[in-house]
């Protein structure tokens, strides 16, 4: 277990377990708890968004873990890290095993914390519609392929 796996655990159980509470956002990581999430959020930094860094590991987390729980064979991954904002999230295509997409979410919650045009909302949606697309991409493939055979 590296460094940064260490990290990930004892964030999950300290300061995500307390800012969720504190922010009345339940710890299911499922798109609506996302979205409500971003609601507070920027109601909170509505005036000033000074990003502090307990507020960036929380979200940053927060948005991690649900690409992970709700994008299959998603994971984190923290080797080569010289820093948190390099862990990323890798999402494997359903199409080729050997395409992925990787994503940083320490690094969104930066940038949505001072922007909120870099919605955490919208990189969720994004990578269950390319999931969504693979499949179907993946089925139109095999049915297609197996249609030229009879």
């Amino acid at each position: 277990m590296s460094h940064y796996d260490k990290f990930l655990k004892e964030l999950e159980s300290t300061l995500v377990t307390d800012m969720a509470n504190i922010l009345n956002i339940p710890r299911d990581y499922s798109l609506e708890s996302l979205m409500l999430l971003e609601n507070r959020l920027n109601l909170i930094f509505e005036i000033e968004r000074n990003p502090q860094l307990p507020t960036v590991l929380f979200i940053g987390f927060y948005l991690g873990e649900a690409l992970v729980r709700n994008s299959k064979g998603a994971s984190w991954k923290t080797d080569d890290c010289s820093d948190f904002y390099d862990i990323c999230v890798e999402v494997p295509s359903k199409v080729d095993k050997n395409q992925k997409i990787t994503l940083y979410p320490f690094r969104r919650a930066a940038k949505f914390l001072k922007n909120p045009q870099y919605s955490l909302v919208a990189v969720f949606k994004a990578v269950c519609t390319l999931q969504k697309m693979q499949k179907k991409e993946l089925k139109n493939a095999v049915e297609n392929k197996y249609k030229h055979k009879v």
